[in-house]
């Protein structure tokens, strides 16, 4: 742990410069552990963004699935049929296409002979240019929008002359190239809608832009900062991996934890979140085998379905008097559901315990 905190001080010291870093002189500061980390250094893949665009709770899992989707395309040299995407796209929109592409190719445009050496971005702009053209359900300014990234032609006519840094230079300046990406993301997002007065930045210069920021950005309540949210993918997460007598939990504040060896409490404890008391013991012999909860509303054990309930609750004569419980289809639609609901895109500020748990 020590050493790993060196080379993060190293990192830093040098400007987040990875090139710097895996290449600096160690042995001169007799820091001869570097041997043990060398063909850590040894990059397999350049990147041009600092941080991939990435979604973050229930959005991130649709993420990986299109992005195993998207590199089977990429290595079939984008010939295959538009429709798998076409479909998705109109279903959950353009966000997660748009980040997949921005990540996998796009940024490359900033890598030094990339459109030398492949003709990648152009087999992916002609793919992409059919998509938009096979009767997407997006609104026009949304396919504008994306096109300028990722029509080969529009990009060189308009973006690319932008981002070079002086004249008779070739390369594409990266990092304006990253913040533009970011920032296109953000005009998707408010860009897509069928209604063209409900589209944010023309309303930012009315009389009430006060009004529409406040309903459209500031402050937002991401759901993947809610600490119900975040918790209720751990607790699926618990029952898809772990054995049915490693019991799931959440707290009536939101926090999930879990219960071994036989999944159901047996000693007194607290919760590492809000503190108030979570299991007790003991109970009368003859009841539950000592087992028991503290009695809160929202305070549950958690079953994968009704068949794993039956079966850990009829082991020692448990019952939902004292080991209250969801089913996690129950817990998601009676709990979660109505949060994700009511969310809204956005800044919001993040709690202690769900930046100890993401970061």
């Amino acid at each position: 742990m020590i050493k790993i905190y060196v080379f993060k001080l190293f990192f830093y010291l040098l400007n987040d410069n990875y090139h710097e870093f895996s290449n600096y002189h160690y042995p001169n500061h007799q820091i001869t552990f570097f041997e043990e980390f060398k063909d850590k250094f040894k990059e397999k893949k350049e990147a041009m963004l600092n941080y991939y665009l990435l979604p973050n709770g229930e959005e991130y899992t649709k993420y990986k699935e299109e992005l195993e989707k998207f590199e089977s395309y990429r290595f079939n040299d984008f010939n295959n049929p538009v429709k798998q995407f076409k479909d998705y796209v109109e279903k959950y929109g353009i966000d997660i296409y748009y980040t997949i592409s921005s990540n996998i190719i796009i940024s490359n445009l900033a890598l030094k002979n990339y459109l030398a050496d492949t003709n990648e971005y152009l087999k992916y702009s002609s793919f992409t240019k059919n998509l938009f053209d096979a009767q997407l359900k997006l609104p026009e300014i949304t396919k504008k929008l994306f096109l300028l990234f990722s029509n080969d032609e529009e990009f060189n006519k308009t973006i690319r002359p932008k981002l070079l840094d002086g004249e008779g230079v070739k390369e594409i300046n990266s990092l304006d190239l990253e913040v533009l990406l970011y920032a296109l993301r953000i005009c998707l997002q408010t860009s897509n809608t069928q209604n063209p007065n409900g589209l944010l930045y023309p309303q930012l210069m009315t009389p009430d832009c006060e009004k529409k920021l406040n309903e459209n950005s500031l402050p937002g309540n991401n759901i993947s900062n809610d600490i119900y949210v975040y918790n209720y993918y751990t607790v699926e997460k618990h029952l898809n991996k772990n054995a049915s007598n490693i019991g799931a939990y959440v707290c009536s504040c939101g926090l999930y934890y879990d219960i071994g060896p036989c999944g159901f409490p047996s000693v007194p404890s607290v919760c590492s979140n809000c503190n108030q008391p979570t299991g007790y013991a003991p109970r009368p012999a003859n009841i539950g085998r000592g087992h028991g909860m503290v009695l809160r509303k929202g305070h549950y054990r958690i079953f994968k379905d009704q068949a794993q309930k039956d079966g850990e609750m009829s082991k020692y004569g448990d019952s939902d008097a004292n080991i209250p419980n969801m089913l996690l289809a129950d817990y998601k639609k009676q709990i979660i559901d109505p949060i994700i609901e009511k969310s809204k895109f956005g800044i919001s500020k993040i709690t202690k315990i769900m930046f100890r748990n993401m970061y």
